[in-house]
């Protein structure tokens, strides 16, 4: 939370994808998918004061100390007893606890609700002082303000525990305008709302003002390999690389969607709910085939600690395709099966993909899946987004607010990272309309070409430009393409008159305080025999990096180019 920007530079800064901020923001998403904790495992800790300055702990008596990633906290008469109540929110399960007191003492209490006429309607910011007549050397003091703690905010009623005393010897107003009022009628046990400049304070009949919350036992959920997982947002998913049972290096590739809904089904030869699946899966052969689906099994064997090796004869194993799970396969699929996820999850075996006819995975079935099932789910994807919506509820009720799509770049992201180029070029021309939604995709798209630009420079220039029409703005695409138009010695590449176009763009987009930019600005106007100007670009260039502290070597490099770009101008001079 230090790290958070809180300025509009900070904000800029922030929101670019190598800050250290958003490094350090995936650090930390990391830790959790990998079921860390924000809170250190501590347990949720409750002190009673103890009438004076010292505090005693009641945390395990009182029944509070959950082992929660707690964050929110509201106090609040919540069923109108007189003692305080708590609502708790967590940033895990249950993300929502309410507590009620049930202490069952005789003590007493005073409940204000203020309402301001010459300050804030609120009144936020008044003081209260309450006097005990039996207790001449102590006043309870309470400010009223709009939150507490962490995200919170409790009740606007101002909760007095009076203990023992029963006889209110003054109450005491101190408005946010300054001004004050004092009230001795008041009673122990008494709800009042107090108007500012109104001499009398209104007593408040709590009957039927409070809500009543059924008591329920609290049941602990049971942690299950199995379960159908129906997505609300479909995800996009790659192409997936197979082999055959006789390893053949050639191996093949599935193309989601590319024949209507299929289904990849992941097995393990040794699993016997696995043969059962297929075996019922392989009595309705006729049925599933008539819907259109088309069956994949991927016997994964080799991808998991396995007793044994998939081998040719292993395609009985159902009436259907049957192939070897490859390294990159299995890859794939775990990055779509953890999208819609926060903790990391494993996938069992059998572990079953519904894609719909657009290759987007529609359904995960974690274990064994009923044809009954299947069926029902695969006429479902025809749907449209409102109805798709219901049948992905997983409790009844209705949406407050539809969840946003997840970051689906994801996995073209990691795609990248993996080395496989070319299919990240192929996923994302594929998906690019879902993809384009993302403000970062350009980037991606730049980091696709830079990968690409040595040992496929066409792509990387097709690439390059992809980026641009996704946003002709993007400053590091148009600096890494100019920068490559300008330096490249191939011709398929070099392009000396769009360099500098696209360099210029780029230095007017960062007022020419980018020294990187500067640099590439200075390599375009070389690259047109433009001397004069790219060392007046490198010469400012150098000066920021030497005044923004750069990489030294960084900083010797330009020098070196600066070099060049003044002995070829007085070689041009004396021509």
């Amino acid at each position: 939370m230090s790290q958070s920007p809180v300025s509009s530079d900070e904000f800029d800064i922030a929101r670019q994808e190598d800050s250290d901020y958003r490094r350090r923001l995936r650090e930390l998403n990391q830790r959790l998918r990998h079921n860390g904790t924000l809170s250190g495992h501590e347990r949720n800790c409750a002190f009673l004061n103890l009438q004076g300055t010292d505090f005693a702990t009641v945390s395990a008596v009182s029944g509070f100390d959950f082992d929660d990633d707690a964050r929110g906290l509201a106090v609040v008469d919540w069923d109108g007893d007189g003692d305080l109540d708590l609502w708790t929110t967590s940033r895990t399960g249950p993300r929502l606890r309410f507590l009620r007191n049930e202490l069952t003492d005789n003590h007493h209490f005073l409940l204000l609700r203020l309402e301001g006429v010459r300050c804030n309607r609120d009144a936020i910011g008044a003081k209260v002082i309450v006097a005990i007549a039996d207790r001449p050397n102590e006043k309870l003091m309470k400010s009223l303000r709009a939150g507490e703690g962490f995200l919170s905010q409790g009740s606007k009623w101002l909760h007095f525990g009076l203990g023992d005393s029963d006889n209110i010897k003054s109450v005491t107003v101190l408005w946010p305008d300054g001004s004050r009022q004092s009230f001795s009628n008041l009673a122990a046990d008494g709800r009042y709302r107090i108007v500012q400049d109104q001499p009398e304070a209104i007593r408040i009949d709590a009957a039927g003002e409070f809500p009543r919350i059924q008591q329920l036992p609290q049941t602990q959920t049971k942690d299950i390999q199995a379960a159908r997982i129906p997505l609300l947002h479909r995800i996009p998913v790659p192409n997936l690389p197979i082999q055959s049972l006789n390893s053949d290096p050639q191996g093949g590739t599935i193309v989601p969607g590319s024949s209507g809904p299929q289904l990849i089904n992941l097995v393990a030869t040794w699993c016997p709910a696995c043969r059962e699946e297929m075996a019922i899966w392989s009595q309705h052969h006729e049925g599933l085939k008539a819907t259109g689906l088309d069956i994949h099994c991927i016997i994964v064997d080799e991808m998991i600690d396995s007793p044994t090796s998939p081998t040719a004869d292993d395609a009985t194993l159902a009436a259907f395709p049957t192939h070897r799970a490859t390294a990159e396969l299995s890859q794939r699929l775990q990055d779509v099966h953890q999208i819609p996820f926060t903790p990391h999850v494993a996938m069992p075996v059998p572990t079953s993909f519904l894609v719909d006819a657009t290759g987007h995975l529609a359904v995960i079935y974690r274990g064994p899946v009923a044809v009954d099932t299947l069926l029902e789910d695969i006429a479902k994807l025809a749907l449209n987004e409102t109805e798709w919506q219901l049948e992905t509820k997983v409790h009844p009720g209705r949406w407050n607010q539809v969840p946003s799509e997840p970051d689906f770049l994801t996995l073209a992201r990691e795609l990248v990272n993996r080395g496989a180029y070319l299919d990240a070029v192929e996923y994302t021309t594929r998906f690019e309309d879902k993809f384009a939604r993302s403000n970062e995709f350009s980037k991606l798209l730049t980091w696709l070409a830079d990968s690409l630009i040595q040992q496929n420079p066409t792509v990387a220039v097709a690439e390059y430009r992809r980026a641009l029409r996704m946003n002709p703005n993007d400053v590091t695409a148009m600096n890494n393409f100019a920068w490559q138009l300008a330096t490249d010695p191939r011709t398929e590449v070099r392009d000396g008159d769009l360099a500098v176009q696209l360099a210029e763009k780029a230095a007017r987009l960062t007022k020419l305080e980018d020294y990187g930019v500067l640099d590439t600005l200075g390599a375009a106007y070389a690259s047109i025999k433009n001397f004069k100007r790219a060392t007046a670009a490198a010469k400012r260039g150098i000066t920021l990096a030497e005044a923004q502290g750069a990489d030294p070597a960084l900083i010797g490099r330009m020098q070196s180019r600066l070099k060049r770009y003044r002995e070829a101008s007085q070689n041009s001079d004396n021509r």
